[in-house]
């Protein structure tokens, strides 16, 4: 995965302007949760955040139901999770504000209704770069959006005051 950082970074890829992952209301907000969710109904659209390249695509996880992870310019990962379909490939490049997938979160579905699901919405999740096999070290993704469109000139963000650290 640092090799995919490093070929964007080679190839000078620019961040461009950043985008909101779905145009809906936040049902759940970070802090408790890992990530955002979003309420939307299954079969909106959803969007990369950034510029960047696909990393991971899932079709059954027993948490995430479909998930995409999105490699991002800065160094950051997204994860869309809870998705009825996704529309990019493993190593595709994808711009701020592109389609990637729709959501889903639908308790009937096969794949994604497997519990872990509460209903229609998008998870949206940020990853700093060192932990993308993980959820414990998450940024708030609402937070890092708002940085970013404040600062989309800025290379180097920190995080640290809103990092998720697991409860124990």
């Amino acid at each position: 995965m640092i090799n995919l950082l490093f070929l964007l970074l080679l190839f000078g890829m620019s961040c461009g302007t950043p985008h909101p992952p779905t145009i809906g209301d936040i049902g759940q907000p970070f802090g408790n949760h890992v990530g955002v969710d979003y309420s939307v109904t299954v079969g909106t659209e959803v969007y990369s955040v950034m510029n960047g390249v696909v990393i991971q695509v899932v079709q059954d996880s027993e948490v995430y139901g479909r998930y995409v992870i999105i490699l991002q310019c800065d160094g950051y990962a997204s994860l869309y999770a809870h998705l009825s379909r996704i529309v990019v490939t493993w190593g595709e490049v994808v711009s701020a504000g592109q389609v990637i997938a729709y959501s889903g979160g639908d308790p009937y579905d096969s794949i994604d209704g497997d519990g872990q699901s509460t209903g229609w919405h998008l998870h949206w999740e940020v990853r700093p770069l060192e932990h993308l096999d993980s959820n414990k070290y998450n940024v708030d993704p609402l937070m890092y959006l708002d940085a970013k469109q404040d600062y989309t000139n800025r290379d180097e963000y920190n995080f640290q005051s809103y990092i998720y650290h697991e409860k124990r």
